[in-house]
């Protein structure tokens, strides 16, 4: 009978704590499968049995059901009380599919004419884990500008998963962009990349410090347009800024801005412009922190 009390009360306890008030659901292994479901209506190369839509009237009314799905998703994420708002937002939603596939079409051009591995749109959307993550972090940056808790999470946090790369929801990403062998790659909610940046594995876009006071600040870098970031690099700060058309190479810690169509080196310790690339200015070398720039 003790122990019977016992059970009775840790249940009481946690119902109180717990249940009572139950906050946010949505069952992960759903957001999951959807976002797949979703890229594979994108994109016909990912569907399990290839393209089985015979019109596009097929395939519009598989994009309704697709948005009913979403409907009832998020039904109790408390974006709103009613269901109104949700089937407002899952609206706004399917007519902004538009301009996110014509993105990722950028991001898969871009691709295939700056790596010369690669040799097909189809070997893109197939077999490269940056198109998963590029994916994942273009459908859910959508709900993270409309202010929609914990969704955008948990498709960028899948992908991080499945891929290794970390491209948080809340980062600004023109087009075109992709990661070319970005494993390990790890971008924070207020980078800043422009177009036709290019960045390697290992690469971390990230804060200096991290407090909770700074939670509304720009704690992340801006990457300009043409920058080229390699393998095994940082670059930290929110007021860090990487100039347009600068190298930055291997090994680099960065935690300083560089002007414009500029080279970073760790092996020679100093900021020197490309030789192909007359610049019209000095550089100053900035403080130095344990060969970081």
């Amino acid at each position: 009978m003790a122990e019977l009390r016992t059970i009775a009360g840790v249940a009481s306890k946690y119902f109180a704590q717990k249940y009572k008030n139950p906050g946010i659901h949505i069952t992960k292994k759903g957001a999951e499968a959807y976002f797949d479901r979703l890229l594979g209506l994108l994109y016909p190369q990912l569907q399990p049995r290839g393209s089985v839509f015979k019109s596009a009237d097929e395939l519009s009314l598989e994009l309704d059901k697709a948005q009913l799905e979403l409907n009832y998703l998020l039904r109790n994420i408390g974006y709103q009380n009613s269901r109104g708002p949700i089937s407002n937002l899952t609206d706004e939603f399917f007519h902004s599919l538009d301009g996110i596939v014509s993105q990722l079409d950028e991001d898969i051009d871009f691709a295939l004419e700056s790596n010369p591995s690669l040799k097909s749109r189809d070997q893109i959307i197939i077999c490269y884990p940056g198109f998963y993550a590029l994916s994942a972090y273009r459908i859910s940056n959508f709900f993270y500008k409309k202010k929609v808790p914990i969704f955008p999470r948990l498709i960028s946090e899948y992908a991080h998963r499945v891929t290794q790369m970390d491209i948080n929801p809340g980062a600004t990403i023109a087009a075109p962009f992709f990661p070319k062998d970005a494993t390990g790659l790890v971008i924070g909610e207020m980078s800043h990349i422009g177009k036709r940046v290019k960045i390697g594995q290992n690469v971390t876009l990230g804060a200096i410090a991290v407090y909770k006071e700074l939670q509304d600040q720009k704690r992340h870098p801006t990457i300009e347009d043409d920058v080229e970031i390699c393998a095994n690099s940082v670059v930290l700060g929110g007021k860090t800024v990487i100039g347009k058309g600068s190298i930055i190479e291997s090994n680099v810690l960065v935690v300083k801005s560089v002007p414009p169509y500029s080279r970073v080196s760790q092996v020679k310790k100093q900021i020197q412009p490309p030789l192909e690339i007359p610049i019209q200015r000095s550089v100053e070398r900035p403080v130095e922190l344990s060969a970081a720039f």
